[in-house]
């Protein structure tokens, strides 16, 4: 508030100055423009300027007069002329000063409206601050009136539990004999309860060890059963490659046959050479292309049991070990084999 204050009071003094300047350039003006009029109207008056126009109007005057008077009216004139020059050169000054002394106001009045901004700015902070320092008063008294309140609840809980601790005195003195009566039953049964911990951690190495056994047990269980599972998949690799020579050989006796029919029913009747003719040929052909089939049906059911069985070995190989307390007894080989031919003997080509 000082600095805007004292920046309007420099604001007004410089206006005063520069009012009077331009009052006293308007004087001075005023004042020498008076002067040069009344300069032109005495020569007008007394003639001189007429004089000297019609000397130079008519320079052939040949009169000694006339020309003592041409050289008195031009140095008159001169004079005249170099007053009016000075007047003219002061007047330029003064004007010069005057457009000085307007400069000189108008930064001054760009000062003075400066002055009004940060005037105007400063009044603006000052309302700021003055709205929270009330803001801030209000939250003093808020905070001055909470911290009353929890003092006075303080002072109440500081009361509350002197009493209680007064009170916690008079029950402790009161239930020491119960503390030492509770403290001597505890004595007397900690040694049944040492007993019991020991026996317990017997009981738990027993346990530990018939888990190991019974782990070990597992283990030999599932390494047979890894093996009976080899041994089945060989055997079904065997009779798969059993059966597959078989059928080659009766698909070649199969092609032997129906060559030489074709072969047969080729050559004529008349040229065929007279030799007995089987009448069970045609039945026997009929029979093999029978058991043909059959084979070739019983090679397809072994193969989707193989796949099967393989599924279901690959399953058991990856899948976790049972329980230890519910271990079935790894299948025989001949059950195993039974249930992968679906209960039923394996035949053989005649």
């Amino acid at each position: 508030m000082l600095e805007v204050a004292a920046l309007r009071a420099e604001a007004l003094q410089l206006r005063r100055l520069a009012e009077q300047q331009h009052q006293q350039a308007a004087s001075a003006s005023s004042r020498f423009r008076g002067e040069l009029r009344t300069l032109r109207q005495s020569l007008r008056d007394e003639g001189i300027l007429e004089d000297a126009l019609e000397v130079e109007a008519e320079p052939e005057d040949p009169t000694k007069e006339l020309q003592e008077a041409l050289a008195l009216s031009q140095g008159v004139s001169e004079e005249l002329l170099s007053e009016a020059e000075a007047l003219r050169r002061s007047l330029q000054e003064a004007e010069g000063a005057l457009e000085e002394k307007r400069q000189s106001q108008q930064r001054s009045e760009d000062s003075f409206l400066e002055c009004q901004e940060a005037a105007a700015r400063l009044r603006g902070e000052r309302d700021t601050a003055r709205s929270e320092l009330e803001e801030l008063t209000t939250l003093a008294s808020a905070f001055k009136g909470q911290a009353e309140g929890e003092i006075c609840e303080l002072r109440w809980l500081r009361l509350s539990v002197k009493l209680m601790r007064q009170e916690d005195a008079d029950t402790l003195e009161s239930l020491k004999e119960s503390w030492s009566h509770g403290n001597r039953k505890w004595q007397a049964s900690t040694r049944t309860l040492r007993e019991k911990v020991n026996q317990r951690t017997a009981e738990v190495a027993k346990g530990d060890q018939a888990m190991h056994a019974l782990e070990e047990k597992v283990a030999s269980q599932g390494e047979q059963l890894q093996s009976f599972t080899a041994a089945a998949l060989q055997e079904l690799r065997q009779a798969q490659q059993t059966w597959e020579a078989q059928l080659q050989t009766e698909r070649t006796l199969r092609q032997q046959v129906e060559a030489k029919l074709r072969d047969e029913t080729a050559v004529p009747e008349a040229l065929k050479p007279l030799e007995p003719v089987a009448p069970e040929a045609p039945e026997a052909t009929g029979d093999m292309a029978s058991s043909l089939e059959k084979e070739r049906q019983e090679v397809r059911r072994l193969q989707s049991k193989l796949a099967e069985a393989e599924q279901t070995i690959g399953q058991l190989v990856v899948s976790n070990m049972p329980e230890p307390t519910k271990v079935a007894k790894p299948p025989q080989p001949d059950a195993l084999r039974t249930a992968l031919t679906g209960g039923e003997p394996r035949r053989r080509a005649s």
